[in-house]
């Protein structure tokens, strides 16, 4: 054995049982507070694109003059600045929205409550994740509580903990899909971020030359 090694801490039966338990435990809840993350995150991404959206349409508004008469559809036949720029907004507007469309049906994925993925057979009890539990338990149409009750009262330690380890890889893939999805919605959001520039750049520009 190498010198510099620590000595492994000898632990009784029920220590190192409440050891694993605790330590499995914390593993199942870390993955379960990330996985609220990656919701949180994805919640900050539809407020800030109500919040852009809105910005733009009150610059559209004032630009384009929405309340007033079309006559700004009129200078679009007729050439000028003016004409083209107001016609460069309104495909970068379009663009714009679209996007955002996007974005909102990739980022509002995140939330879609996900199945038991994972389907190999695992000789774990199945006595916590609900799906897996009711996939179990359950006789035709109804729960087999009487079953469930049972396995309950016959569960050993080590069964305890193979449960644990079974939906600490359940939740495992479950966060491992929230993410990607969360990731793709970033990766859409940082586009719309230029369209939102480049539209409010034209917006202003035909604000400041009416």
């Amino acid at each position: 054995m190498d010198k510099d090694e620590p000595a492994q801490i000898e632990l009784s039966t029920e220590t190192l049982f409440r050891t694993r338990l605790d330590y499995v435990m914390r593993s199942f809840m870390n993955t379960q507070d990330l996985i609220r993350f990656m919701d949180q995150k994805a919640g900050y991404l539809l407020s800030a694109v109500g919040l852009l959206t809105t910005a733009l349409g009150i610059v559209a508004a004032k630009a384009l003059d929405a309340n007033t008469n079309l006559t700004w559809y009129l200078e679009i036949s007729s050439p000028g600045l003016l004409a083209v720029l107001k016609v460069l907004a309104l495909i970068s507007f379009v663009g714009y929205l679209l996007l955002a469309f996007v974005v909102l049906t990739s980022a509002t994925k995140v939330f879609k409550a996900l199945p038991n993925m994972l389907k190999g057979v695992s000789t774990a009890p199945g006595l916590i994740f609900p799906l897996i539990l009711l996939e179990k338990y359950k006789k035709g149409y109804s729960a087999d509580d009487a079953g469930y009750y049972t396995q309950l009262l016959n569960v050993q330690g080590n069964d305890i903990l193979h449960d644990f380890a079974d939906q600490v890889m359940e939740i495992s893939n479950i966060y491992q899909r929230k993410q990607q999805q969360i990731n793709t919605s970033i990766k859409w959001f940082e586009y719309l971020g230029v369209a939102w520039i480049i539209s409010v750049i034209l917006l202003l520009a035909i604000t400041i030359l009416h």
